[in-house]
């Protein structure tokens, strides 16, 4: 603009090249100012020479960018790599489209959309690749002439199998929540059942309704790695106590190197079945005053992959049972009254086991209650752990 007729305007090559010999367009814009936007938009091919007047342009890929000042007297040449994103050999994907609908797909940058299996010619640079609509990220470096692969492992995580002829009993299936580094920030969901993708790394996963039990992942470079949860139906069995004594705070305390954290409070009659990663558990709850001193009772559970595990909770209470627990209520014995540990570690068999009314404390044997324990006395209700 603002040329003479007879005035000379030098143009500057430009090369995007790539060893790919593919045909692909690149797009170019003119920046007239750092950052500034222009409505000038030019799709070149790759591999081809572009002319272009001095000034700065931005030069974008398959979402990928690169800003170059074309200078007088000396060209422009960038060199290409490729991404491409791959899955597991023998991951499932026809049953991951039945269940799921779509194929599972990667983010580039946050909102670029680059399908599976696929390569994708972009500028050298780092990239943020995230898989579907989480958090779940790596971050990848392509460098000019490299064609660069990253690799997902696949896993599934399924819902215990309900019990013959107890099928009106069983909790329907939930959704599992995607973790890192054991925090409880949420990376992604899927639903029980359906594979998925992770990057290499380390991660955990939940189960919605039992918030702050993690379990370590297990994922496969060759197709999948699968692992089912644990049933756990627990009843509840209210017990006289002596003045101000009662149960609270019943919780899932995790065990061993692949569980992790500890459940928030359960009611005492909902959930009367719980759903879990499978391991190394421990039954805790609290009998005494909750505004005094209180014994913490620890039962050992272990809640094997695809199983039902069965146990019986004495609900300690001063007042008469309530009508919510109906047939679970029992007429409190005296030999009830008269028996109590401070603290108990013994080992309560997982099948069809029940905590004996010798958990019931004297109060006098009772240790102090933690003031951490003290702030919530009473169980809290579950809420879903949305993302």
């Amino acid at each position: 603009d603002g040329a003479r007729k007879d005035e000379v305007v030098p143009v500057m090559p430009v090369l995007v090249r790539a060893a790919d010999t593919a045909s692909t367009d690149y797009f170019v814009s003119w920046r007239p100012q750092e950052g500034a936007p222009s409505n000038a938009v030019v799709a070149a091919p790759v591999g081809s020479l572009l002319w272009l007047v001095q000034g700065r342009y931005a030069l974008e890929l398959n979402g990928s960018q690169r800003q170059v000042s074309v200078q007088v007297g000396s060209g422009v040449a960038i060199g290409l790599g490729s991404l491409e994103v791959t899955t597991p050999k023998d991951f499932p994907m026809a049953e991951r489209i039945k269940i799921g609908g779509s194929p599972p797909f990667v983010y580039v940058n946050g909102d670029v959309l680059f399908t599976l299996d696929t390569p994708y010619l972009v500028f050298p640079g780092r990239y943020r690749v995230t898989l579907e609509d989480g958090d779940v990220t790596a971050f990848v470096d392509v460098h000019s002439g490299e064609a660069t692969r990253l690799r997902t492992l696949g896993a599934r995580v399924s819902w215990p199998r309900c019990d013959v002829g107890e099928s009106v009993r069983c909790k329907s299936p939930s959704v599992i929540t995607l973790h890192a580094k054991q925090r409880p920030f949420v990376l992604g969901t899927v639903d029980a059942g359906t594979p998925f993708l992770v990057f290499e790394g380390e991660y955990e996963y939940g189960v919605e309704g039992l918030r702050g039990v993690l379990r370590r992942l297990k994922a496969s470079h060759q197709g999948i790695q699968e692992e089912a949860l644990a049933r756990l139906r627990i009843s509840y069995r209210v017990q006289r106590a002596a003045p101000k004594v009662r149960t609270d705070l019943l919780r899932l305390e995790s065990q061993g190197d692949s569980l992790f954290g500890k459940s928030l409070d359960l009611l005492f009659q909902q959930p009367e079945e719980v759903v879990a990663p499978p391991g190394s558990y421990e039954l805790t709850y609290f009998v005494g005053d909750p505004a005094g001193e209180r014994t913490k009772v620890k039962r050992n559970l272990e809640l094997a992959s695809g199983s039902t595990s069965k146990i019986v909770v004495p609900i300690h209470s001063d007042k008469a049972a309530p009508s919510s627990l109906g047939a679970q209520a029992q007429k409190p014995a005296a030999e009830d009254m008269e028996s109590g540990t401070e603290e108990s570690t013994e080992g309560a068999a997982v099948q069809d086991e029940s905590i004996d009314s010798q958990d019931a404390p004297n109060p006098s044997q009772a240790t102090p209650t933690p003031a951490s324990d003290r702030q919530n006395s009473l169980p809290t209700k579950l809420k879903p752990l949305r993302k």
